[in-house]
């Protein structure tokens, strides 16, 4: 029979176990209490530099600042242990977002102009450890470094990395790519991977660096270098456009809030490359990635204007608007307006160029069906669908919506339903509805009085008001358009 032992796999030697005992405590070893004080000043340290910088640069970024005014040679008095410097050069990259002038010590080093005597004091005492951190610094900050500081870091650390004859992996990658660390080497790195036909993605590898740093701004300054070359050559710009597009979503993953300046200009970079005289499906996929990577095109808080940003930036905005204009406009006009409205619909596709801002109000019933019909408006449906609620006066069974235009100082609206008017208002007056709302009325759209814009067949009279559609409407309407709202 199979004893109870064998099954648990249970086995007990006494002369083991007693040696095994004996084994527990050392004698050698130093008494508890130290070890209690030596984990006690671990604690200490930590406690005492709080969540404003990591445990080891504290001290060294202290000092830094309490001597820099004093000059190089107070600091080198000061600095005399090259762990303190290993420190410090660790603090470079430090910015705490609570930096106030009473704690003047805790200020970034690496976006001041004490930067300058920082690089001086770790080049007089060179240490290669020194090297990670100075990179990381220079590839991290590349855009904010002061003025000339750029050029020193960037010097010092080619200067180490092909001096340096050590072992250690990364430093041997970086040594090899020194030259890409130059001024213009996001510019190179740029050039040589468009030359040799491979996507941006590659700018990692070539690091041997982490998908994570993609928002470091050598890495920005690189996209954008890429973008440029990418879309100026006519060989296979589609595939390089879709391979940035991702780079630019990789850049917003890093930083889901706010918006990166680089993603802003690449983005401006290839919609106005790519102008469609007709809507095409890269088109499509280029305008939707414009839109989940900076906003709506008429947000100007979303759109707001970076360091280099000029009428190149409005150009792109206008071609983002016009396309979203122009699938709202065939989207309203042939699923949720009459059969007959192809009169309309041709009618305002002449202006469709013109429009600033597009949005339609109508019921939860309508926008499904609008949606599912027309899939392609769905990414933009957030900011450009209303909810039109119960008219005031009466009954409202949903199945009335509005399309409204915003065009040149002027609001401009249509409903689905041929026999209600077309309104216009002059932007900006106390009867003008705001569009921007989420949710409006029948009769907030409706506020201009019974007054006609077309009044004893002149057009010239009325700036503001309404017209039905009876027979001769195109031709009143555009005499009325070209002469008050200028299009």
């Amino acid at each position: 029979m199979t004893d109870i032992k064998d099954l648990l796999a249970f086995r007990f030697n006494q002369d083991h176990f007693s040696q095994s005992a004996k084994r527990v405590y050392d004698k050698d070893a130093p008494p508890l209490v130290d070890l209690e004080r030596t984990i006690k000043k671990i604690v200490d340290k930590y406690e005492t530099l709080g969540e404003l910088t990591a445990p080891k640069s504290g001290r060294a970024l202290k000092l830094f600042w309490q001597n820099a005014d004093k000059g190089l040679r107070q600091l080198e008095t000061v600095f005399t242990s090259r762990l303190l410097l290993v420190d410090l050069a660790y603090s470079l990259t430090f910015n705490p977002s609570n930096f106030s002038e009473t704690n003047r010590f805790y200020k970034p080093i690496i976006e001041s102009h004490e930067i300058k005597l920082a690089l001086e004091l770790f080049n007089n005492n060179w240490s290669p450890r020194y090297l990670e951190p100075l990179i990381t610094a220079l590839l991290e900050h590349w855009n904010k470094l002061p003025k000339n500081a750029l050029s020193q870091l960037s010097q010092l650390c080619i200067k180490q990395l092909m001096n340096y004859q050590g072992k250690r992996r990364d430093y041997l990658i970086f040594k090899k790519q020194a030259i890409l660390l130059a001024e213009n080497g996001p510019e190179e790195l740029a050039k040589v991977l468009i030359y040799n036909n491979i996507g941006p993605e590659a700018s990692f590898k070539t690091f041997h660096i982490n998908t994570h740093t993609a928002t470091w701004q050598y890495l920005q300054r690189f996209i954008e270098h890429y973008s440029r070359k990418a879309v100026s050559l006519s060989a296979k710009k589609e595939e390089r456009v879709k391979q940035i597009l991702d780079f630019l979503y990789l850049q917003k993953e890093c930083k889901p809030t706010g918006t990166i300046d680089s993603v802003k200009q690449c983005i401006v970079i290839l919609v106005n490359t790519f102008k469609p005289g007709y809507i095409t499906e890269f088109d499509k996929t280029l305008h939707q990635a414009a839109y989940d990577l900076i906003g709506d095109p008429n947000d100007d808080v979303a759109w707001g204007l970076y360091a280099e940003a000029n009428e190149k930036e409005q150009r792109a905005r206008d071609i983002l608007n016009n396309h979203i204009s122009h699938l709202f406009l065939l989207a309203f006009f042939k699923t949720i307006a009459g059969e007959s409205d192809e009169r309309r619909l041709n009618f305002w596709k002449r202006y469709s160029k013109d429009f600033g801002f597009v949005k339609v109000f109508c019921s939860s019933n309508l926008k499904s069906r609008l949606l599912r019909l027309n899939p392609d408006i769905e990414p933009y449906a957030k900011s450009r669908i209303g909810s039109l609620i119960k008219y005031w006066k009466g009954p409202f069974d949903g199945s009335v919506a509005a399309f409204c235009m915003q065009v040149n100082k002027y609001v401009l609206i249509e409903f689905n339903q041929i026999d209600n008017a077309f309104y216009a208002y002059k932007e900006n007056t106390n009867i003008c509805p705001e569009i921007h709302k989420e949710e409006v009325t029948v009769s907030y759209l409706k506020r201009t009085t019974s007054v006609p814009i077309i009044s004893k067949n002149t057009w010239k009279r009325r700036d503001e008001g309404r017209l039905f559609h009876n027979q001769g409407w195109e031709f009143n309407l555009e005499k009325w358009l070209a002469w008050w709202v200028k299009i």
